[in-house]
């Protein structure tokens, strides 16, 4: 289900493999190892002067998903700045056209709204991020909708957590994704609530 404690780090889509990307990948990854050893405040360093080195370089989308990262490693450390870090990362992606940056921060804040218990805007700014998935992008697709999912539940919107989570079920299929498992169970309940309660309508 959604709501996730891992990390997920938005790397495969650069096709430029210049060495300055290259290098940059490589840090990156760096920071991510740091944030699997439980090391948050070095892989914040680490992705800040990454940040600071692709503004000054004038790299914006790099800048834009050092942002991202550096979010969702703030979300360990302090959720107010992390906010800050995603609503930066959407405004500077809106202005460079980076629509897969966007897509990335607005499904993490709608996550952690969602977190909160602010599930409408929560909604809102999933939705958002699920109209800028790209047609072939089915791994951030089945993100999203997962994220859709959990938001939906808690509002007890069950025929559409039903719905979400058949879609998300074939793309864990398609994908080969570990959480097949856990969501095809996830599916079998809500349709077990939906039929209790059209059960319950019907009488």
């Amino acid at each position: 289900m959604g709501i996730r404690g891992r990390m997920d780090w938005a790397i495969d889509f650069f096709e430029t493999a210049s060495k300055d990307n290259l290098r940059l990948l490589k840090e990156t990854l760096d920071a991510k190892h740091q944030t699997e050893l439980g090391n948050h405040g070095e892989a914040a360093r680490m992705l800040f002067e990454l940040l600071i080195e692709a503004r000054h370089a004038g790299e914006q989308v790099w800048e834009c998903v050092s942002l991202v990262h550096l979010g969702r490693v703030y979300r360990t450390l302090r959720w107010g700045i992390a906010v800050m870090l995603f609503e930066q990362a959407i405004a500077l992606a809106d202005a460079i056209d980076f629509d897969r940056g966007k897509m990335m921060a607005l499904n993490d804040l709608g996550e952690m709204k969602c977190s909160w218990g602010e599930l409408e805007d929560s909604l809102a700014l999933l939705e958002q991020s699920l109209s800028l998935v790209g047609a072939e992008d089915h791994a951030a697709r089945r993100d999203v909708l997962d994220n859709l999912v959990v938001a939906h539940e808690g509002l007890d919107h069950l025929e559409t957590c039903q719905d979400l989570l058949e879609e998300v079920v074939r793309l864990d299929r398609e994908l080969g994704h570990e959480n097949l498992h856990d969501d095809q169970r996830h599916l079998e309940a809500i349709r077990a609530l939906c039929a209790s309660e059209d059960a319950e309508g019907s009488d």
